[in-house]
C-alpha cells in the first residue's frame, strides 16, 4: 500500500492527527491540513493554515482545536470545524518547543525556561493562568490526561491544575 500527500512540499517539523485529519507543522511557519477518508489511501489538501513567521515545532488537538507553537514564540489556537485562528498567544519569550491539551486546559513549554498553564474562560479564549520557571524543562503526555514532566516542581505545579484543585 502506497500513501502520497498531495500539495507544497517542504521541511515537515511536526505532525498529529485527529479522526480523519492529518496536520503537519512546516519549517516555512504553515500548517498543512489533509484529509484521510476512513478505508482510503488517498488524501486530501484541504487547508494550508497561514500565521506563523517561523517553524511550527508543536502541534496539539484537542476535540474542537489545534494548537500551534512556533520559533516565532507563539502560540495559534485554530478552530478545527473552519481552520481559522481564534486566538494568538504571544506570552512566552522564546521558541515554544511544546504544546500539550486536555479538556479546557493547554500547557506550553518554551526555550525561555518557562512551562505555562492556560485554562478557557466562560467564552472559550485562553487565558494564562501560572507561569513556572524551570532551568531544564519538557512536558509531553496522551489523550488520557497523563502528562510527564522532567521536573518534580512542574509535575507538582501541572497536577494541581489537573485534578482542578
Amino acid at each position: 500500500m502506497k500513501l502520497s500527500l498531495q500539495g507544497p512540499s517542504g521541511l515537515v517539523c511536526s505532525m498529529t492527527i485527529k479522526d480523519e485529519m492529518l496536520f503537519a507543522g512546516m519549517a516555512d511557519g504553515r500548517i498543512m491540513a489533509w484529509k484521510f477518508p476512513a478505508k482510503e489511501i488517498n488524501s486530501e489538501l484541504v487547508a494550508i493554515l497561514a500565521g506563523h513567521d517561523r517553524h511550527v515545532i508543536s502541534l496539539a488537538v484537542s476535540a474542537t482545536r489545534l494548537y500551534s507553537g512556533s520559533l516565532d514564540k507563539t502560540i495559534r489556537v485554530w478552530d478545527l470545524k473552519n481552520l481559522q485562528c481564534v486566538q494568538t498567544l504571544s506570552e512566552h519569550k522564546a521558541a515554544v518547543t511544546s504544546v500539550l491539551c486536555w479538556d479546557q486546559k493547554l500547557l506550553s513549554c518554551s526555550l525561555d525556561k518557562t512551562v505555562k498553564v492556560w485554562a478557557a474562560s466562560e467564552s472559550g479564549s485562553l487565558q494564562l493562568m501560572h507561569t513556572h520557571s524551570e532551568e531544564h524543562v519538557s512536558i509531553s503526555g496522551s489523550c488520557d490526561s497523563i502528562c510527564i514532566r522532567s521536573s518534580i516542581i512542574v509535575c507538582t505545579v501541572c497536577l494541581c491544575y489537573m485534578s482542578g484543585t
